[in-house]
């Protein structure tokens, strides 16, 4: 017997998680797996953090795959990571992370707690 269709793509899982922040740059990378089933043949993974960064994964794609998205800004801020597959865009998931605070050193040269004095 013979299939006339193809299995449908899926990403079941993603995960990811951060470096330290760079203190000269106030940077941190983001790296992970992502795991699916029936990956197409053609296309891209497209691994990002909208409006931020991403990386694109080729073909043949083999699950689970890993990824590294690197020089994004600490922020502290909760993020997303978006993995989806450009042939077949309902075959997508996300997961979210927190971003390391802020490590831009004190120009000054200050150590030790800062804050606003009321």
């Amino acid at each position: 017997y013979t299939y006339s269709t193809a299995c449908t793509p899926t990403i079941s899982l993603v995960n990811a998680a951060t470096s330290a922040c760079n203190g000269s740059t106030n940077q941190y990378d983001v790296t992970g797996t992502v795991t699916f089933s029936n990956p197409p043949t053609t296309g891209v993974l497209k691994i990002s953090v909208p409006g931020e960064g991403f990386q694109h994964l080729y073909p043949p794609f083999t699950s689970p795959v890993s990824y590294t998205i690197a020089g994004l800004n600490a922020d502290g801020l909760s993020k997303t990571v978006v993995a989806t597959f450009s042939s077949d865009t309902t075959a997508t998931n996300s997961t979210m992370y927190t971003a390391p605070t802020m490590c831009i050193p004190d120009p000054c040269g200050v150590t030790g707690a800062m804050g606003i004095d009321t």
